[in-house]
């Protein structure tokens, strides 16, 4: 059933008017989604003619592909070559632009998982619409539009036109949700002398596929019965698309530095005659054409003086390249096709190992003059590999986890079909229900959802850089070093270091640099002293954006500035003091009093062995399932603090530290709470209290300095705390007098010991105390600073 609205009278007609659509040259006023003005159709192909409609794409059932652009085109191409049953049945061209719509029956997929938002997406030139939105009809009163194929049914989109627009999305996003979007975190490929080779033996052309192959194809590709080589593309089924797998590949060689036009025509041509049905020798040129006229087509003529490159006897591509370390020239071996890199200090080194994998005497002047002099890096946000533009190699290559993250489209591509297409819930196979139950018990249900887990989406999506840093306190065997050690280090593979107070210290701070989590395990058994130092070193490099002055045993300080991008975690099984600022900002306290195993009723070997086996779900959840923590939550504690923050603080603190809270923040009730923790009595604080003549206030003598003489009894002379602590703790209060001289009872006697006094009213003494204030408590006497 198709649900619509008139935007238009009978006889009325749609019309573009400078970019804009009108109805008889007036804007259009649509009407109100209610009742009186919604009508219906049986389906798209019964919707009257005489009249401008809009269709609601969600109450219609209907998902639609609106082009502005050239892709339009190739849309038109992918679906001719697909087979009857998966080609879409209507589609429309527009009028006087280039563009159209292409209007499928709507179910969730691939690509709406892509997009995951109930509304569709709308980004530049392509607009996949459903949910709540609007499409003109394009019937005889819609003159933007034409229809050019009118079937009797609906279809659901086929695989490959979703990976058509997925691509499309991937290539314009520059979202800040996720910075990079390489497919196979690779770059620098110089696949020439490999791709020269590949009609000449099957050993080429394997090494050459295992390298070019996208994983989601790879995957595809695996679970043919065929007797090929493994990628062979006729290992495709035919419901995946020849043309995409094409469209994939010439868009690696468009990026591949050795590859020039010819070469390139020449190696697409052949990857597709080995299809069991070719395509269209003018459909190939169509895709290898609009490839190397782009203007990211990186073909280098000169790119054989600017690298050594050679192929070892088992077809394999090895470059070397040489980088200083230390002062000295060192060489690394890339191996192309494996990945395998080996480092090594001298040039007879390098020369023997390529003499013993190629059978070639190759000459050390060969050798200096054709290898790039590269600076290594080691970044998750770079492709691996060598970047041209830069002169850099990048070391790091993603673990599991992290390819689930950055490419969640691939990872659900490897599910059995029946899982990609079931709700992605807690009762789907690959929800990772025990991690998180395990991270609901650590940080708390609400915390986690709202606040932990989109802090981290947002820090490995785009490094961010935050002050805030994790204190997880709780009983052993609660899990809480498995959060950072367990849950999110294969997220951050060689980034997630356990130090020590003494390794945080110390001069030598090159820990710092390539690291994404530091775990302090169990500081409750630190010295007040080195719990100050090691918060005093956290706040310095956690509140710096830059780590500049890096210090490395035996080398001069490093000049070179790098990003900040470290989040502590400290571990305690005890409540202990951390910080003292009124304000503070960063720390973040959770707390699980209960152990996991209990909670869960497992085993914790169990426990483990499931976040192992999550490990994959979890990163695909975090990816797809959370959205970024925004706003000033990333960077301050204030939505943060709960009663747990609260309770720490309070509970950290000495007896000292809490009553002077309590009299700075003027809470008699509080005070009197922590005063008889601390060993007083009700009784011991009435008699400390008394009316001064002529003020509207009590005083309540906290202590005297000579207790055996002084007129009023001091609270603080009479419980077991230290007194000196306390008084430096309230000097500067406004209320509390301080110093103060002393007179006996009635009478301008001195007593000889002083006094300091909290002035507090008489609305402000609870019930219980002011009724055993002793009756003669009224002072002659005002008092005097001295």
């Amino acid at each position: 059933m198709v649900q619509y609205i008139e935007v238009g009278p009978k006889g009325s007609k749609l019309e573009r008017l400078a970019e804009k659509k009108v109805v008889n040259g007036q804007p259009i006023v649509f009407p109100k989604w209610e009742d009186k003005n919604i009508k219906t159709a049986k389906s798209l192909f019964d919707l009257p003619n005489d009249l401008p409609i809009a269709i609601h794409t969600g109450k219609s059932g209907l998902l639609v592909i609106d082009f502005d652009d050239d892709l339009y085109f190739t849309a038109l191409e992918l679906n001719n070559e697909l087979t009857p049953e998966l080609q879409c049945s209507y589609i429309t061209k527009s009028v006087g632009k280039t563009g159209g719509h292409f209007v499928y029956k709507y179910a969730d997929n691939m690509l709406t998982a892509f997009i995951d938002n109930p509304n569709g997406k709308k980004l530049g030139k392509v607009d996949c619409l459903y949910g709540n939105t609007l499409l003109f009809a394009s019937n005889q009163a819609n003159t933007t539009k034409e229809v050019v194929e009118s079937g009797d049914t609906l279809v659901t989109m086929p695989i490959a036109m979703q990976q058509l627009i997925i691509a499309r999305y991937a290539q314009t996003q520059h979202s800040s949700e996720v910075k990079y979007t390489q497919a196979n975190n690779m770059q620098g490929t110089k696949l020439a002398m490999l791709a020269e080779d590949i009609t000449k033996s099957d050993e080429c052309l394997e090494a050459f596929l295992h390298i070019v192959t996208p994983k989601r194809y790879k995957h595809i590709m695996s679970q043919s019965r065929k007797k090929l080589i493994p990628n062979h593309p006729d290992r495709l089924p035919e419901v995946e698309s020849a043309h995409m797998y094409l469209v994939a590949i010439s868009g690696v060689l468009m990026l591949d530095e050795s590859i020039e036009p010819t070469l390139h025509k020449k190696t697409i041509q052949h990857l597709n005659s080995l299809f069991g049905t070719p395509l269209d020798k003018n459909r190939v040129l169509t895709i290898v054409n609009r490839d190397c006229n782009s203007d990211n087509y990186k073909y280098d003529p000169n790119w054989k003086t600017k690298s050594f490159i050679i192929n070892t006897k088992e077809a394999e591509p090895i470059e070397v390249f040489m980088y200083t370390s230390k002062g000295q020239i060192n060489y690394l071996v890339f191996n192309h096709l494996t990945h395998f890199t080996e480092s090594y200090n001298s040039s007879s080194g390098v020369l023997d190992f390529l003499k013993s994998v190629t059978k070639q005497d190759i000459k050390k002047e060969r050798l200096l003059k054709s290898a790039v002099h590269v600076s290594i890096i080691n970044r998750p946000d770079e492709p691996f590999g060598y970047n041209y533009d830069n002169k850099t190699f990048n070391m790091y290559i993603w673990s599991e986890e992290q390819q689930v993250f950055y490419n969640p489209n691939d990872y659900k591509a490897t599910w059995r079909e029946e899982y990609q297409t079931l709700t992605y819930n807690c009762e789907h196979p690959y929800w990772p229900k025990i991690t998180l139950q395990v991270l609901e018990k650590v940080i708390g249900t609400d915390r986690l959802h709202n606040l932990f887990l989109p802090f981290m989406k947002r820090k490995y999506a785009t490094r961010d850089h935050s002050p805030l840093f994790f204190v997880l306190y709780g009983v052993p065997f609660s899990f809480k070093s498995a959060v950072v050690e367990g849950i999110f280090g294969r997220l951050s593979k060689s980034r997630h270091k356990r130090i020590s107070i003494d390794v945080l210290c110390d001069k030598y701070n090159d820990w710092m640099v390539d690291t994404d989590l530091i775990l302090i395990d169990e500081v409750h058994q630190l010295s007040s002293f080195d719990r100050a130092r090691m918060i005093k070193a956290i706040n310095e490099t956690s509140g710096n954006e830059i780590i500049a002055g890096v210090r490395r045993m035996h080398q001069t300080i490093d000049a070179k500035m790098y990003n900040q991008e470290i989040t502590f975690f400290l571990t305690t099984n005890l409540p202990i003091q951390l910080t003292t600022e009124a304000r503070d900002r960063r720390m973040v306290v959770f707390k699980n009093l209960t152990e996991i195993s209990k909670a869960l009723d497992m085993s914790n070997e169990d426990i483990k062995r499931a976040i192992i086996k999550e490990s994959k779900f979890f990163a695909y959840y975090l990816s797809v399932e959370v959205s970024s923590l925004e706003g000033d939550s990333y960077i301050a504690n204030y939505k943060w603090k709960e009663d747990s923050y609260v309770e720490f603080q309070e509970q950290s603190q000495s007896i000292e530290s809490r009553l002077a809270k309590q009299i700075d923040q003027n809470n008699f009730a509080e005070f009197m709470n922590v005063f008889i923790e601390a060993g007083g009595t009700i009784e011991l604080l009435a008699k400390a209290i008394y009316k001064p003549m002529k003020k509207p206030h009590y005083n309540v003598r906290l202590y005297n300095t000579r207790e055996d003489v002084a007129s009023h009894m001091g609270l603080f002379n009479n419980i077991p705390i230290d007194i000196n602590a306390i008084r430096k703790a309230i000097t500067t209060i406004s209320h509390i007098g301080n110093s103060l001289v002393d007179y006996e009872k009635g009478c301008n006697v001195r007593t000889g010991s002083k006094k300091s006094e909290w002035y507090i009213y008489q609305k402000d003494i609870p019930k219980e105390v002011f009724k055993l204030i002793p009756t003669d408590t009224v002072e002659a006497f005002e008092e005097v600073d001295v």
